[in-house]
Parts: C-alpha cells; structure tokens; sequence
C-alpha cells in the first residue's frame, strides 16, 4: 500500500515588520475604493488612523498596480528640515527612470551637488529645504504618468521648528506647479492632523478627502489568519483569535505580530490553543525584555504611576482627571494625571483614540503586569 502525505515546510507567512505585500496581507477592498476614485478624479486624500491598521500597506499595494510615477515619502521621527529634504529627494530618487530629470532639476538650485543614486548633498551654500526638494517633483508632472505623491506620517513634520511655514510653502507648490499630481497624506496622530487638516487658520485647511483607517473587521480578520495557518498544516483555535483580537484591539500589524510567534512555536500537523498562545507571548516578551526594562527605568514615577492605571481600569479608563482614576494610578490630583499623559503620548509610549488611551506597543502592558509593579 503506497501512503500518500503532504510536508508542510512552507515559511512563515506572517510579517509585522513594516508594508507588508498583497499575498501577506489581508485585503482592504474599502480603501482600495476610495482610492481609486480618488485617483481617478485627481482629488488628493487623506488616509488617518492608528499606527499598523494598513494604511501605508494599502496605499503602496494598490499604486503598484496603476500606471503611475509614485513617490513615496515617509516622515516618522523626521528630526530636521534638511532630513525631511533628504527623505523627498531619496523618495524620488527610488521612482526610477523618471526621477533623473527631478535629480537635475534638484541640481540647479543654489549651490546644490547631487551625487549617487540617493539624494546626498555636498557643496551647498545653504541648507537644502523641504520647498526646494518639493520643486524637484515638477519635472515628473506631465509626463504621460499620473505623478502620485506619498506624504506619509505628515504630522510629524509639524515638530520641526518653522514647520508653519514649510506647510505654507507645500500648500502653495501643491495649488499651483505640482496641481497635475495627487497627493496622498497619511497619517497615525489624529489630534495633529486635526489641527492640520481641520484647522480654518491652517495650511491644509480643507485640502484633501478624508479617509479613516481603523482595524480590520475580526470577521474578516480571523478566517484570513486561520486560513494561513491552515496552509502551513496548522490548526488554530478561532476562540483564542477572538480573544487576542480583543486584546490587541484589532490591529492588524499586531495580530501578524502574535501569528508569526504562534507560527513558530507550534508544529506541522499540529493545533494551536492555549498552550502555544502562552508560549508565543512569553517569547514575544522574552525578545523585547531589556527594551521594555529599559523604556520602564526611564519613565519618572507618576507617569509609571500613570500606566498602572491604565492598565487596572482598561476600557473603563475614560475620565482622567477623575478621583477614580487619580486613586488607582497612585497620583495626587488630576492635573498630574492629565500631564503624565501628556507626556507619555509624546514620548509616543502611549497614543489617544476616541476616549481611550492604548499603548503604542500592546505588548508592553502585559509585560508590565508580568513584573507585578506596586503603586
């Protein structure tokens, strides 16, 4: 009698370490739609929502299939104006062909030498500016191909120090040169690009569309993991996906996150329960141990104070400066709560979305309930 089987060797399909491709990703029909109205009628669009829900997976996966020049610039944790010019001028620069005609154009500005197939500049008589690397995308436009443009983590070029002005500037090139291209904003810290996009006295006033990206629906969510797991001979309990769904707020970066440890802790031919969701958490929190350890040893006491309320009250931790809150966080009045918190989501430890505050990294709370912190 001749046994027929199957050796599931394949790899592991999960990926929480930045854009993932279409086949790794779950897919958005609904941003896929508004995007390509929107790239249809030449209306530039606003994609906003937390950290690791798509947005930037979705805007890359869909332009790689249009017709396009596509340039993407990705601002998070710009420091300088002139790192913000170095990150549009690389951007351009990784577009490909048409980009040599931006390089030149980059090159006639004051004093400016372009070298490499990067954007690195020497010899300048003054420092290059977000405005001049802006002005080098004019070339690209018109030529045949849709010029689409990428600002992704706009919000946090509003830390630069005459960031009122460069916005200014942006407004100005994208109304008048750059009109016949689409720019796409993206963006993680609602409060920011409130005040950016929503703000009558702001550049970007009423700029763009407006698109929230929020997580994936866990009926939509769970059968795309379970059946990832199935492919690789892995059968996952959907009770304990539900329940990580839960605790993870739905985010789909992070459910990759939790599904590559689940992955590797279990075997071909083999189920996933309990047992390998514990085992998958402990390693996660064995690899990111002395980060966390670290990011802890820095924070001052009320803002440690801070997170252990956070982490007591969970979803009913609504009202800040409330006595409730202030007594199970160990604090001393309000005032120093709502500052701790402030403090910690600009340390980005910690980020707001509606009511509620949630760590950044959602790992980082078990973590803390793992090293049994007294107030």
């Amino acid at each position: 009698m001749i046994v027929m089987f199957t050796l599931h060797t394949m790899q592991n399909p999960f990926r929480f370490d930045g854009p993932a491709s279409e086949e790794a990703s779950v897919g958005r029909p609904e941003i896929d739609e508004v995007l390509k109205r929107h790239y249809t009628n030449g209306q530039n669009l606003l994609l906003q929502g937390p950290r690791r829900t798509g947005k930037t997976t979705s805007v890359l996966n869909f332009f790689s299939r249009q017709d396009c020049v596509f340039v993407h610039c990705d601002f998070f944790g710009v420091s300088s104006e002139e790192s913000a010019a170095r990150i549009i001028g690389d951007a351009i620069a990784r577009a490909g062909g048409p980009a040599r005609k931006a390089r030149s154009a980059l090159g006639r500005l004051s004093g400016v030498q372009v070298l490499g197939l990067g954007f690195s500049i020497q010899g300048g008589n003054r420092q290059m500016n977000v405005h001049d690397a802006l002005v080098a995308l004019k070339p690209l436009c018109g030529g045949g191909k849709r010029l689409v443009v990428f600002l992704d983590e706009i919000q946090d070029l509003a830390k630069l120090d005459r960031h009122e002005e460069i916005f200014g500037q942006m407004r100005a090139l994208v109304q008048s040169d750059l009109k016949d291209a689409l720019f796409i904003f993206g963006g993680s810290d609602q409060n920011a690009l409130r005040d950016m996009f929503f703000n009558a006295r702001k550049a970007f006033f009423k700029s763009a569309g407006v698109l929230d990206v929020n997580s994936i629906e866990a009926t939509v969510l769970i059968p795309w993991l379970k059946e990832r797991f199935a492919d690789g001979g892995r059968d996952v309990n959907a009770a304990d996906l539900e329940s990580a769904y839960k605790s993870l707020a739905g985010i789909p970066g992070d459910m990759q996150w939790l599904c590559f440890f689940l992955w590797e802790v279990s075997e071909p031919g083999g189920k996933i329960g309990q047992e390998q969701m514990t085992a998958a958490l402990e390693e996660i929190l064995r690899a990111q141990g002395q980060s966390l350890a670290q990011l802890w040893s820095l924070l001052p006491a009320t803002q440690r104070n801070t997170l252990l309320g956070l982490i007591r009250l969970g979803d009913e931790a609504t009202e800040f400066s409330s006595a409730r809150f202030v007594k199970e966080a160990g604090l001393s009045s309000g005032s120093v709560a709502i500052r701790a918190l402030k403090s910690l989501e600009d340390k980005g430890v910690i980020w707001k979305y509606g009511r509620h505050y949630r760590f950044t990294n959602p790992f980082f709370p078990l973590w803390i309930q793992q090293q049994n912190f007294a107030i």
